[in-house]
């Protein structure tokens, strides 16, 4: 059972673990799941010759999209399990699809079986993709726990800052092959840490199985304007995050003939968002969770106009280092909006954290990953269509951000009464 001391953290339900360490745990999560797309970026181009690819293919870009849509497909089946048999069971059986879908991306012998693969890998990572989200809730809520998630994101960043340059030392002494079982190691490492996690479910608030319950679940969600509000400007922000992470390679290679920059200059931009999560976690406790994420839409609105005129300006290759330098800046924006908004989702949704992550997530999610294929499809030697991409969607993520947060007669900042009590 887990409860709250006055300062919104656990007094129990962690089993050995203190704050830190579970702070780590969770961020633990969060690089595994980032990992498994971080680390192959600098291998898209030896994959793409050995399965017999054109040096101008996006096809490869396919591997994050499918492992994206897997971890999407599956949160809505992780998220009412972990309401009904708690969190570490759900989370481990998880983790083990996590590493039979590895293992098979390692050993595929043709891109068919490799993006099979693929969507498997990411139905596994859903679990901890959900449970981490739903893990912060049975432990923190409101400001609080947008402040353990920012710190999470900052440790997390972690991952994308080395897990480039490993990739590219990897490929350095071998194949493709082995930087997908440095992944498939790390899976194995962190499933046998959770562990340690106590079971963070209060045994009061297990919800039984059953369509109706579920159903009810789901109902509650669609019906909170806060969770709905905060989950669609997740959705654009994730588009965005798809975006940047499938075309990044093919931009840096194609565009701007940078390929060989690709891993340190990548690692270079997660160390700032890492540093922005960070003063996020701070931040928070100061001006409230609300205020943030006005602030940082507005941010994406600012850099995806920028960004736009100049591309169009440079008939789609403006200068490589104020590219560089702003798509940094809303790679830092992605850092803070994410574990923020969240918060603010996941906000009224406490006896119904499982099913809320499950929902928040899928939907965000699944709408992001639809959405940063859009903009992937139309690349070829141009930023224009990434570019427009990040000041539209931004700009709808701005307006789902004041939606949310909008109460008739009271205005922007008041929080939602909570659809169902605790």
């Amino acid at each position: 059972m887990t409860n709250k001391d006055p300062s919104g953290s656990a007094s129990s339900g962690l089993g050995p673990m203190g704050h830190t360490e579970f702070v780590a745990l969770m961020a633990a999560f969060s690089i595994t799941i980032a990992v498994a797309i971080d680390i192959i970026l600098p291998a898209f181009d030896e994959i793409k010759n050995d399965f017999g690819l054109a040096a101008d293919s996006n096809s490869i870009a396919l591997t994050i999209t499918l492992y994206f849509l897997g971890i999407a497909s599956a949160q809505l089946l992780y998220g009412p399990l972990a309401d009904h048999f708690g969190r570490k069971p759900i989370l481990a059986a998880g983790f083990v699809i996590y590493l039979l879908g590895a293992a098979a991306s390692m050993m595929a012998p043709s891109l068919g079986v490799l993006l099979v693969a693929r969507f498997v890998w990411g139905v596994g990572a859903a679990s901890p993709r959900v449970l981490t989200n739903t893990i912060v809730r049975d432990v923190f809520e409101g400001d609080q726990m947008a402040r353990v998630l920012s710190l999470v994101m900052s440790v997390f960043l972690i991952g994308p800052i080395v897990a480039p340059l490993i990739g590219e030392g990897l490929l350095q002494v071998s194949d493709w092959r082995v930087v997908f079982g440095a992944s498939l190691l790390l899976g194995l490492f962190t499933l046998m840490w959770s562990l340690r996690l106590g079971e963070t479910l209060d045994p009061a608030h297990h919800i039984p199985l059953g369509l109706s319950r579920t159903r009810d679940g789901f109902r509650a969600v669609l019906t909170t304007r806060t969770a709905v509000g905060y989950g669609l400007a997740l959705t654009f922000v994730f588009g965005i995050l798809l975006t940047l992470l499938a075309s990044s390679p093919l931009i840096f290679d194609v565009v701007y003939g940078r390929s060989a920059q690709f891993a340190l200059l990548f690692s270079l931009a997660s160390a700032v968002s890492a540093g922005a999560a960070y003063a996020n976690s701070r931040l928070v406790e100061r001006v409230g969770a609300r205020i943030v994420m006005l602030v940082s839409g507005a941010g994406f609105v600012v850099l995806g106009a920028a960004i736009t005129l100049l591309s169009t300006i440079g008939a789609g290759r403006p200068p490589f280092w104020v590219w560089y330098a702003l798509v940094t800046g809303i790679f830092a924006l992605i850092s803070i909006f994410i574990p923020t908004g969240n918060a603010l989702a996941m906000e009224p949704m406490g006896h119904l954290a499982g099913t809320a992550s499950a929902v928040i997530g899928t939907f965000s999610l699944l709408g992001g990953t639809v959405l940063g294929f859009l903009i992937d499809a139309t690349l070829e030697s141009s930023v224009t269509p990434m570019s427009f991409g990040f000041l539209i969607y931004g700009s709808l993520a701005m307006l789902s951000v004041v939606w949310a947060g909008w109460k008739t007669g009271d205005g922007f900042l008041t929080p939602e009464r909570p659809a169902l009590s605790r």
